[in-house]
């Protein structure tokens, strides 16, 4: 897989506040980084009408930098169980080997 995940060591990570960096070791096209965010804006929605067993209520998209590296989002996920985070990186992982990305790391919880 691509992506690896890397969850905070934090105790005190807020649900309603989960943030999310997409990080890669070179810079994504504008085309990838717009699918991405399709992606995810996708992946939300699922959330939205309680597909992961309860509802996520908002995302905000964050600066990523100019660096074109990372993209950068923090979710309120309500009631959603931790599957959700479990599909998004699945998700990420298949879209990341379809597409021939650089290896990449999703952080979790670090803000």
């Amino acid at each position: 897989m691509a992506i690896t995940i890397k969850y905070s060591e934090r105790d005190d990570i807020a649900w309603d506040g989960l943030s999310f960096d997409l990080i890669f070791g070179h810079p994504i096209g504008d085309d990838v980084d717009l699918q991405l965010r399709d992606l995810i804006n996708s992946w939300f929605l699922v959330g939205l009408y309680a597909g992961f067993g309860g509802n996520i209520h908002q995302i905000e998209w964050q600066d990523g930098g100019m660096d074109r590296k990372s993209l950068a989002w923090i979710v309120d996920m309500g009631s959603a169980h931790q599957r959700a985070v479990e599909v998004l990186v699945d998700i990420l992982g298949r879209f990341a080997d379809l597409n021939d990305l650089p290896e990449g790391e999703l952080v979790v919880g670090e803000e």
